[in-house]
Order: C-alpha cells, then structure tokens, then sequence
C-alpha cells in the first residue's frame, strides 16, 4: 500500500472515530417530524434508567436539553463527562434545576447497557433509551451522534446541532443552569 493511500485511509479512521464531532449538519428539509405536536414540542414516552418512563409532554415549563448519544460513542461520552464537569464545578455534582437535562441513548434493546453507561459515567440526570434510531432519525436526521437539540418553553424545538457540544455553548439558548 502506498504512500497516500495510508494517508487517506488515516484520515478516514480518525473521521469515523470522531462519532460526529463538530460536524454542523442542518435539519433535513422536508423532513416531517412526527413526534411533536403544536408546532414543535416534543410529546414522546421514552423508558429510561432507574425511574419512571418520561413523557416529554410534561417537560414544558423550563428548557429541555436533549442528547442523543450512543453507548461506543467516545464524543458521546466525552460530551457527557464536560457537562458532569461543569455541574461538579457550579453545583456540586448535583443536576441543574433550571433545565431539563436528558441523554437519549440510542440502540438499546436491554436497560442493563443504558444503567451500566449511566453509572459509568457518573452522570446524576436522566438517561433514557430507545430501542431503535427512529426519534433520534426524525429529529436529528440519519447523521452522526452526539445529537443534541433544545426545546424552549413557548418556542418549542430548535434545530439539531450535530457533533460535541459545551454547557457553555447551550447556556446561549437555555439561560445560566442554576
């Protein structure tokens, strides 16, 4: 093999190992998103780890940060680990108040790989699952993962940002996380 085509396939390796980080992809147009209702609010039911099933419906009164992220996904998990550094550093490890914070994991047939990812990490919010791709594809289209959207009281749903992204960033659109 030569010269370049090691190159190339480096380069490859390294884009595929990213699961998706800083890739800006914007919603697909055209695209009905079916799991909404007045306008853009999401209305789900997902099961998640240890807790009663969420039922996105309720979810309406502060901002609602939603990821989509997969269990082999490392810019999933580091994405993860950045915002369990920033709660551990503002609020004591304790989850925000002021937001709703969700992970969505996706591909997950058994709850045992959803807990054992949720005490893995660390993380002290809710961690839902589904057992397919088929919410995460309707919101965030067929792209790559962590997927993560915003769903504003009044507002409703904002575009998919696609690829890692900070606290920081998300306090833009969501108000400080008290």
């Amino acid at each position: 093999m030569d010269v370049v085509k090691l190159l190339a396939l480096a380069v490859l390796l390294l884009f595929v190992a990213a699961c998706g980080e800083h890739l800006p992809v914007e919603r697909r147009s055209g695209r009905e998103v079916t799991h909404t209702e007045q306008g853009t609010f999401l209305v789900e039911t997902l099961p998640t780890v240890g807790s009663q099933p969420l039922d996105l419906r309720e979810l309406r009164d502060k901002p609602v940060v939603l990821v989509f992220a997969e269990e082999t996904c490392l810019t999933c998990l580091k994405e993860a680990k950045g915002f369990l550094s920033h709660l551990n550093a503002q609020l004591n490890g304790e989850a925000p108040r002021s937001v709703h914070l969700v992970h969505v994991l996706v591909g997950i047939d058994d709850p045992w790989f959803a807990e054992e990812w949720k005490r893995s990490t660390g993380i002290v919010w809710p961690v839902a699952y589904e057992s397919g791709v088929e919410l995460k594809n309707q919101l965030c289209g067929k792209g790559p993962l962590p997927c993560t959207l915003v769903q504003l009281p009044g507002k409703g749903l904002g575009d998919p940002h696609i690829g890692f992204v900070t606290p920081e960033e998300l306090m833009k659109t969501t108000g400080k996380w008290e």
